[in-house]
């Protein structure tokens, strides 16, 4: 049951502590009253304390505060300020009577409410800063970082800070680590293990690991304590950040063991234990090559441990000038906050103050720190530079709003990590640049609009990116492999960007003008699948061979661009009333380039338009699929559409083509090859056929085409006296010119020789008068008068086969 302390104006007079907030420019009476209502605040918390009360409510007034005394909390009570205003009073071109330093006037900082006992209660506070005092007449102020408005430090445990309005601070308004601390360091170490049953001394487990040479006395009275790394190490470096301990008596008698402890961690002390010596593997040194003076893997032990578990909930933070608020503990929960205009990332501020001078100004940041299994949860960030920024073991954000944030979320050597039910509003989404470093790190069901998403790196990998939407003009790129990339929704205009050939894009939605793009890509791509395509596409762009699986288009198509790129499609479906499925976006590549075009057991729907937008294209092949066209008047465009024309080898195979109710026929003119096998036309044909047609039914011996060992081809008609047709005894391409002297050839046309096939690559013009020295060489090539023949393949051997009686 609560005991509360409400404290009269009387009780204010009695404890010296005045009202009202003085006008600047202050003078020396003005700091005296901010200094004695900080002392008065103290004696009132001490007086409750003494006596047994668990909540203290002040009346609400305004207060004036200064630096650089703080109140400072006691244990076990609610600190209920009803709604009061504090007020810290600042003058950075006028020394305080309370600086009695030789530093600048501008450096002049402190806290306001120091925080070091457990079980404490903040709340119902309006806490205003020195920022909005300062003259910023310095450039060197905007640079200021060192003043706070609550700080918890060792020992502050299970406290919280509810119903607040924290503003205007050079540092953050509040302040989450292990400062102000007392601690104990590690003395040497030396090589060798312990035995965790008997506590004795035995050999390394490997040769990398280390033990206390000595004993390390515990303090008196100690109950727990917490390993940090001092520096830029806040995990020390222990290689994996893991340690064992074991516990002895003060005559030496071992107790018992604690293996694999986290660092940051608090472990607790046996009532009769009073030394300790500790385990962990190194990396073949004793002290990590530290500085003197400076303690083994920058290791040191602080009594109490970090300020863990704390709340922060239904405050509103604003208006700070470097941070919100600094998370270097665990457990904490930071829910239902709203952070807006606070660090925020122009020049100025909302009311024309200047902002910090450094890119790094945040609401919530562990910093140089390490937060684990802190909660961040149901806030709304608007207005700030790095809204979350965390590194540590094991974080989760879920279900807050992101507005306006240049990074709604930026991740640090993070190693596991839930971002899960957000709502990104131009506001991004990154890791920082690791290398060979694989990230559990779980993102889902969030919805990003205007934004990014970036996890640059090389190795290493990201868990899982998963049921989230991407909207209005997101892009998401990630050089680093996604382990798990599916049922994303990508909508109006956004874009994934493949920078991985290891991710896999899985189950995914692609809305109105939104894309895939494959740019400079290397290797051949078989990473899409069972995704769908509305009204969107996949650019390539300078990558060889892209597949895409299993995958819906409605009036969605494959975007081609400079490079020579082969585009596969297989067990698709396109229903395109009024697009065709290939295009470009470019004139220049209409007209230039060569790809492929592999479409295997697909169903395609077509209108009016062709299949592929081009005026020239390299090869096509359609096996095993069924395309519907729906014409309202006879066209010539079914492939390419305008004056195009195929230029490579055409192949039909296993596939119906039909048209309805009007007829539409592809020009082959300029066709190098062209194979139908086992095909039905309906309403549709093949016209300007310059080529030999290779079919599973021909009335002359094929001359062109590749043809398998066994592969047999009928003879129609058929006739008494004759041959069935022809049977394939040598795999190879068929062909039946001979190299003729001085005479014209294209590029592209081909001759055998000495049992392999050759064809011009460059040049076109004639021939030499005298034939080149052909040779087997696979690949090779040969110069000839104004040609370049390049050997293509072994010549395929048909023979006739089954006399007809």
């Amino acid at each position: 049951m609560a005991r509360i302390y409400s404290i009269t104006a009387t009780d204010l007079v009695t404890y010296g502590i005045v009202t009202g907030f003085p006008v600047k420019p202050y003078v020396k009476s003005n700091y005296v009253n901010a200094n004695n209502n900080i002392i008065g605040i103290n004696k009132v918390l001490q007086y409750a304390y003494d006596n047994g009360y668990n909540h203290v409510v002040f009346p609400r007034a305004d207060y004036a505060v200064c630096y650089p005394n703080p109140i400072i909390t006691k244990s076990n009570l609610t600190i209920d300020f009803n709604f009061s205003n504090l007020k810290v009073i600042y003058d950075s071109d006028v020394r305080s009577p309370f600086d009695l330093t030789t530093n600048p006037i501008i450096q002049f900082s402190g806290s306001v409410i120091l925080c070091t006992t457990p079980y404490t209660h903040i709340q119902n506070l309006n806490l205003i800063g020195d920022r909005i005092d300062r003259s910023f007449s310095s450039s060197a102020e905007k640079a200021i970082e060192t003043t706070y408005g609550i700080r918890f430090g060792t020992g502050a445990n299970y406290c919280s800070v509810r119903n607040c309005n924290l503003s205007q601070f050079m540092g953050d308004a509040i302040s989450l680590g292990y400062t102000p601390y007392s601690g104990f360091d590690i003395g040497t170490m030396e090589f060798g293990s312990i035995d965790f049953k008997s506590g004795t001394t035995i050999n390394g487990l490997t040769t990398n690991s280390l033990r206390s040479a000595n004993f390390i006395a515990l303090p008196s009275k100690i109950k727990s304590f917490t390993m940090i790394g001092l520096g830029y190490a806040p995990t020390t470096s222990i290689p994996g950040s893991v340690y064992s301990l074991n516990f002895y008596k003060s005559d030496n008698s071992f107790i018992s063991s604690n293996t694999d402890v986290r660092t940051r961690d608090k472990v607790s002390v046996p009532k009769n234990a009073a030394k300790i010596k500790i385990t962990f593997e190194g990396n073949g040194t004793l002290d990590d090559g530290c500085l003197p003076g400076n303690p083994p893997y920058w290791i040191y032990l602080i009594e109490q441990g970090l300020s863990d578990d704390v709340i922060i909930e239904h405050n509103e933070i604003h208006r700070n000038h470097r941070g919100g608020i600094l998370l270097g503990t665990n457990n904490v929960t930071i829910q239902h906050n709203y952070f807006h205009d606070n660090a925020v990332p122009q020049d100025y501020d909302i009311d024309g103050i200047p902002s910090f001078t450094d890119f790094t100004r945040y609401c919530i940041n562990t910093e140089d720190n390490v937060g684990h299994n802190c909660k961040i949860r149901n806030n709304v960030f608007d207005t700030t530079r790095m809204a979350i920024a965390l590194r540590g073991e094991f974080n989760e954000i879920t279900g807050n709003e992101f507005r306006h944030c240049v990074y709604g979320v930026i991740l640090y050597n993070l190693n596991n990590c839930v971002i899960t039910n957000n709502y990104f509003y131009f506001a991004n989404l990154y890791g920082y640049e690791f290398d060979n470093f694989h990230r559990s790190w779980i993102i889902e069901n969030n919805i990003v609009i205007n934004s990014s998403l970036n996890f640059p790196g090389s190795g290493g990998s990201v868990a899982s990116i998963s049921n989230n939407v991407f909207t209005n003009n997101t892009v998401v790129d990630s050089p680093v492999q996604i382990l798990n990339f599916r049922n994303n929704t990508f909508k109006n205009n956004s874009k994934f960007n493949v920078n991985n050939d290891l991710t896999k894009i899985e189950q995914c939605v692609f809305i109105d003008n939104s894309s895939i793009y494959v740019n400079a890509m290397p290797t051949s791509l078989d990473i899409i699948s069972r995704c769908k395509f509305i009204n969107s596409r996949i650019r390539v762009q300078n990558s060889s061979v892209v597949t895409v699986r299993d995958s819906d288009f409605q009036e969605g198509q494959y975007e081609y661009s400079t490079g020579l790129n082969t585009h596969t499609l297989i067990n698709c479906t396109i229903n395109n009333p009024t697009k065709p499925l290939v295009f470009s976006s470019s004139m220049y590549d209409i007209g230039s380039v060569r790809h492929n075009l592999i479409i295997d057991n697909c169903i395609i729907s077509l209108g009016s338009i062709p299949l592929i937008q081009s005026f020239f294209w390299g090869n096509v092949s359609i096996k095993g699929s069924k395309i519907t066209y729906s014409r309202s008047k006879a066209s010539n465009q079914g492939l390419l559409d305008g004056y195009g024309s195929v230029l490579g080898d055409v192949e039909f195979i296993n596939s119906i083509i039909s048209s309805s109710p009007e007829k539409t026929s592809a020009d082959m003119v300029s066709a190098r090859t062209i194979k139908k096998m086992n095909c039905t036309f309906t309403n549709f044909e093949l016209i300007n056929v310059t080529a030999e047609i290779q079919s599973d039914k021909m009335s002359t011996m094929p001359t062109a085409g590749y043809y398998y060992l066994s592969q047999q081809v009928i003879k129609v008609p058929l006739v008494t006296g004759g041959n069935m047709g022809w049977i394939c005894t040598q795999e190879g391409i068929a062909n039946a010119k001979s190299w003729v002297a001085s005479t014209n050839y294209e590029t592209g046309w081909r001759i055998n020789a000495k049992g392999h096939v050759y064809e011009v690559i460059s040049g076109g013009g004639k021939s030499g008068v005298s034939q080149p020295a052909w040779t087997a060489v696979s690949g090779a090539t040969y110069t000839d008068g104004a040609l370049t023949w390049k050997e293509i393949g072994l010549l395929a051997v048909l023979r006739p086969f089954g006399n007809i009686y």
